[in-house]
C-alpha cells in the first residue's frame, strides 16, 4: 500500500496541460513519483511525456545526460522513478565558495554548454509550431515585412536538436552516485527545431534571478557569463521575448492566481511578506556603486527632511549607482557636488524609470538604475536627494495611462 508525502497541483495553466505531481512511499520504504492528469483534455500532455522520454533517452545517448524514463499503460498517468542525489544547481552553488577565482564554477558552465551542444546537428530554422510557441504576435513585431526569420537574422549560425527540452535548468538535473547526471523533469519538450543558445540562455537566467546574481558578479568579477558561454548578445532581447511567449502559451485561455491578486488586490503581504518589505524599507537606504559591470562599493544613505540623502564616491567620469527595491515610485531631487571654490555643481543622469512628471519616476524592474554622466572635474563626492516608494504594478499601470491620457490630450 502506498501513501502519499507530496502533491503538487501545476493548474495555473491552460486546462490542456494542467497536471498533479505527486509522490507516493510504499510499505518497503520505496518512494514513487506520478505526475497526473486532471482532466481528459489534459491526458495529451501526459501521454506526450512519456513518448519524450524514449525520443530523449535516444537522442542524448551520446552525451552525460541519462532521462528518468516513465511508464503506465494507464492513460493520462506517468510513473517515475524517485531520484535522489545532487542537483546540478547545487554543484554551481557549491563551486562559487571555492577559492578558485569562480574556475571550477566556470568549468561546469562550459561542460553543460559542451553536453547540449552534442546533440544541436541541425541549423536553426523558422517553424510553424517554433512561431505557435515563442513567437507571440504580443511581444513581437505584428508587421515584420521580412518574416519571422529576420528576428535570428545575425552573423552566427544557430543550431539547434532534433527534440528540445527547454525546460534543461540547473534543478532538473540530478548528479547520483550509480546514474551519473539525470534529467527528472522533460515536460517541456517539443520536436521542432528550437536555438540550443535559448535553452543555455533560459537556464542561465533562471540560476542568476535574485541573490545568486550579486554573488556570481562578486566571484567572478568583470567575467561576462553571457560572453563565456558565446550566447548571442544580439539575441537576448528576442530570447526574452521568446521567454514570455512561451509562458503565455502555456498559460492561455487560464487567468493565474497569482496575477488576480495583482491586478485586484495591489501589494498584499503574508507574515513572510512582512518581513521582506521590511527587508524592502532597508534597502532604500543603500545602493551598489558600479563603473561599468565592475561594483565598486555600497553606498548608505541617512534620512532629512522626509527625503534620503546618499554620499557617492566620485571613481570615474561615468558611473552607475544601482538600488535593489523591487517595484516602486521615486523621485530625484538633486544630484550634485561642490568644486573647490564651495559652488554647486550639479550632475547629469539618465535612469531606467519610467517619467510621470518633472523628476518623478516609476519602475516595474526589481531595481531602480541611475547612471551619473560626465561629472564636472574636481568633484570628489557627490550627494544624491531622492526618495523611494513601493507600490503596486497596478497602480504603476494606473498612472503611465494617465500620462500618456493627458499627453493625448495636450497633443503632445
Amino acid at each position: 500500500m502506498e501513501k502519499n508525502i507530496y502533491t503538487k497541483f501545476s493548474n495555473d495553466r491552460s486546462e490542456k496541460f494542467n497536471i498533479v505531481t505527486s509522490i507516493t512511499i510504499d510499505d518497503d520504504g520505496r518512494r514513487h513519483v506520478y505526475k497526473k492528469a486532471t482532466s481528459k483534455k489534459s491526458n495529451h500532455h501526459i501521454e506526450r511525456m512519456k513518448k519524450n522520454a524514449l525520443q530523449l533517452q535516444t537522442l542524448l545517448t551520446s552525451t552525460a545526460f541519462e532521462v528518468n524514463g516513465c511508464s503506465s499503460s494507464i492513460t493520462g498517468v506517468a510513473e517515475l522513478d524517485f531520484i535522489q542525489g545532487k542537483s546540478f544547481e547545487e554543484e554551481l552553488d557549491e563551486a562559487l565558495l571555492r577559492d578558485d577565482n569562480g574556475i571550477c564554477f566556470l568549468k561546469l558552465l562550459s561542460w553543460y554548454k559542451e553536453e547540449l551542444y552534442k546533440i544541436a546537428s541541425r541549423e536553426f530554422i523558422v517553424s510553424g509550431q517554433f512561431e505557435e510557441v515563442f513567437l507571440s504576435k504580443d511581444f513581437f513585431d505584428k508587421e515584420n515585412i521580412d518574416g519571422t526569420d529576420s528576428f535570428f537574422d545575425i552573423n552566427k549560425k544557430l543550431y539547434a536538436a532534433e527534440l528540445t527540452d527547454i525546460d534543461l535548468i540547473f534543478p532538473n538535473i540530478i548528479h547520483t552516485e550509480k546514474d551519473g547526471y539525470i534529467i527528472i523533469d522533460y515536460e517541456w519538450t517539443f520536436d521542432c527545431l528550437i536555438p540550443i543558445d535559448f535553452v543555455i540562455y533560459r537556464a542561465l537566467f533562471f540560476y542568476l534571478a535574485g541573490e545568486r546574481y550579486d554573488k556570481v558578479k562578486k566571484k567572478l568579477g568583470t567575467i561576462d557569463l553571457v560572453d563565456y558561454l558565446d550566447i548571442p548578445k544580439e539575441l537576448l532581447s528576442v530570447f526574452e521575448k521568446m521567454e514570455k511567449s512561451f509562458q503565455q502559451y502555456i498559460a492561455r485561455d487560464n487567468v493565474p492566481m497569482w496575477k488576480l491578486y495583482n491586478e485586484n488586490a495591489g501589494m498584499l503581504y503574508g507574515i513572510k511578506g512582512m518581513a521582506e518589505k521590511e527587508n524592502s524599507d532597508k534597502k532604500k537606504f543603500e545602493a551598489n556603486l558600479y563603473i561599468g559591470e565592475c561594483k565598486i562599493q555600497t553606498c548608505k544613505a541617512m534620512l532629512n527632511d522626509g527625503d534620503c540623502l546618499m554620499l557617492i564616491p566620485v571613481k570615474s567620469k561615468n558611473q552607475k549607482l544601482v538600488f535593489n527595491v523591487g517595484i516602486c515610485q521615486y523621485r530625484i531631487s538633486g544630484l550634485f557636488g561642490f568644486d573647490i571654490n564651495g559652488n554647486i555643481c550639479t550632475c547629469k543622469y539618465r535612469t531606467n524609470g519610467n517619467k510621470l512628471c518633472d523628476d518623478i519616476y516609476v519602475t516595474g524592474d526589481c531595481h531602480i538604475e541611475l547612471y551619473i554622466e560626465d561629472i564636472p572635474d574636481g568633484l570628489n563626492e557627490i550627494f544624491l536627494d531622492y526618495k523611494i516608494e513601493n507600490t503596486s504594478l497596478k497602480t504603476i499601470v494606473k498612472e503611465l495611462e494617465s500620462v500618456a491620457q493627458l499627453e493625448l490630450e495636450n497633443g503632445e
